[in-house]
């Protein structure tokens, strides 16, 4: 784990300083809704709700960028009036095909990462979206992300089901 932590930091790094022109480093914040699909584990009142995320990463061309992701899911309730909550943390390729004088970007998303509830555990994303450049530094971003992940139901280390949190957000997002 501190192996790809220290290339992360390293790539990330090198990204920044080795961007080519029109590229860079870029932050950005969304939120929208996201639901669970616990294939019957849990009972829940609402398989509902909202998600929060920070990112940040850097276009190392224009058709290609890496970035890492934070989520703060909201509490997802059971008919027990138990709370289920996520974290997750991961790390991304966005590959980008702007048009339209750049105005305009889509573009697909794969990565993985740790996904945090009482224990971590391991999860993959996988996206796609669209943004609207408003200016050189602005853009604003409907994004869709799929993460899939394993949960260990009898504390054997082992995953047993299968979990899916699908989510849609808009963002704000600024590239330097």
């Amino acid at each position: 784990m501190k192996f790809l932590k220290v290339f992360l930091v390293c790539f990330l790094f090198f990204s920044f300083v080795e961007a080519k022109r029109g590229a860079g480093p870029y932050l950005g914040v969304g939120y929208g809704e996201s639901r669970l699909n616990s294939d019957g584990y849990y009972e829940l009142k609402d398989d509902k709700t909202d998600i929060l995320t920070f990112y940040g990463g850097a276009y190392i061309n224009r058709y290609l960028s890496v970035e890492f992701d934070f989520y703060d899911i909201s509490s997802y309730e059971t008919t027990l009036n138990t709370q289920i909550s996520y974290k997750i943390y991961d790390i991304a390729t966005l590959v980008h095909y702007p048009f339209y004088n750049d105005i305009f970007d889509v573009y697909a998303k794969f990565g993985a990462g740790v996904i945090t509830r009482k224990t971590n555990g391991f999860n993959f994303v996988f996206g796609a979206g669209f943004s609207y450049r408003y200016n050189e530094i602005l853009s604003f971003k409907i994004g869709y992300d799929y993460f899939d992940f394993g949960v260990d139901i009898d504390d054997d280390k082992v995953s047993d089901k299968k979990f899916g949190i699908s989510s849609i957000y808009i963002g704000l997002e600024v590239q330097f």
